[in-house]
């Protein structure tokens, strides 16, 4: 059995069932939503897990409804929200309804309409690198940064290599690990995919889309829309409603280009083991653009799951010079200067590699950041150099 790890999400989780009548704790499969419901206390847990669970859903979704109560895998039984907003127009309460799902509920418009006004969505995304440790704190270190890192580096490399999935983070035989992601893949593919999208949905195009995400990145590209679906191949169309469909899965995350069109928007899996078992390596060390990729995938993750745990809204966006330099992340919270971040190898990267980085936080008043092997981080100029850890 996986050890069980404390999530800082459950604080947001048990907060919001405070207020709301209902709320949403949506994330990819096996992420750990079932684990961390499953220890809230005076709530009855349905799971739609079941075949006859979800036929009586179906048929009948007040028979399964018994408020307070956890409905797990709601998505698979509409009918059950039209009978939640009933409920809860009748009775308005905190706390009534815990709902989970794979797939968000946000993209599909029947559930919508029947959630809005009345429920929270949270989304929780993989451990972080932090919580693999058990280094739970509430200070953020995604919005300002530790200048000592907590995470030694032997176990940030650790957690590149096997990622953050509750039943993968501590797995130490490559053939576990293996296995794992390949059914894990398949269930993407051919079981949740057929809800994020209903009509004609392929797999094999799925499972291709997810392939040319990783060969791209191997090759030490970025998998912008036009390369995928170069890629891949097909009509326009139904490639990308497969792709919105690997991201309603939320398998896939999408950093849009702050001052570009969303042909330049990328696409970057969820986790770095699950990039690893695409491209079916099992260590990031051997190859540079492979390594890079995993940093980056993970610092990604980083920075959603903290907006998730802040209950801030964040918007993920990267940019890249003519000349091909990147800035690999840049947020901004509310009115405050964005943050530019970049990811290198080098502990001490030459002037020319800081050079696009820093005009930008020169041209927008921002924060420069570049994340490198180093073991200390140091001031270059106006841009702050950081081990990788500091955001950890």
């Amino acid at each position: 059995m996986p050890p069980i790890r404390l999530r800082r999400i459950q604080l947001q989780v048990s907060k919001a069932a405070k207020f709301w009548p209902a709320i949403c704790l949506i994330g990819p499969r096996q992420v750990g939503k079932s684990t961390l419901l499953r220890s809230l206390k005076d709530f009855e847990y349905v799971t739609l897990d079941k075949i006859e669970a979800v036929e009586l859903a179906n048929k009948n979704p007040n028979a399964v409804l018994s408020p307070p109560c956890i409905i797990d895998e709601a998505q698979k039984a509409p009918p059950i929200f039209d009978a939640i907003k009933v409920d809860i127009d009748q009775n308005r309460r905190p706390g009534k309804y815990i709902l989970t799902g794979s797939v968000r509920f946000s993209k599909r418009t029947l559930i919508r309409e029947s959630l809005t006004g009345r429920a929270k969505t949270v989304t929780m995304f993989p451990l972080t690198c932090a919580e693999t440790l058990e280094i739970v704190g509430l200070q953020s270190p995604w919005e300002k940064a530790f200048d000592k890192p907590r995470v030694e580096r032997k176990e940030f490399l650790r957690y590149l290599k096997n990622g953050g999935m509750p039943g993968t983070f501590a797995v130490r035989k490559e053939s576990e690990m293996a296995s794992y992601w390949n059914a894990m893949i398949e269930s993407y593919v051919f079981r949740d995919l057929l809800i994020a999208v209903s009509k004609n949905p392929r797999p094999q195009l799925a499972l291709g889309i997810l392939n040319a995400i990783a060969e791209i990145l191997a090759m030490g590209e970025l998998p912008t829309f036009s390369r995928i679906l170069k890629k891949t191949g097909g009509t326009r169309s139904v490639f990308e409603k497969h792709l919105i469909g690997l991201e309603d899965l939320m398998i896939i995350h999408r950093i849009s280009n702050r001052y570009g069109t969303a042909a330049l928007d990328i696409f970057l899996p969820f986790d770095s083991a699950f990039f690893l078992s695409l491209l079916k390596v099992s260590n990031p060390l051997h190859d540079v653009a492979i390594h890079l990729a995993c940093i980056y995938i993970t610092l990604v993750n980083e920075a959603l799951a903290d907006a998730s745990f802040c209950d801030r809204s964040e918007k993920l966006e990267y940019a890249e010079s003519p000349k091909g330099e990147l800035v690999h992340l840049i947020t901004q919270t509310g009115n405050r200067p964005p943050v530019f971040r970049k990811i290198s190898e080098e502990p001490v990267p030459h002037d020319y590699h800081l050079r696009f980085l820093s005009a930008l936080a020169t041209r927008e008043n921002g924060n420069a950041i570049c994340l490198t092997s180093c073991e200390k981080g140091f001031q270059e100029g106006a841009i702050r150099v950081m081990p990788w850890e500091c955001v950890l």
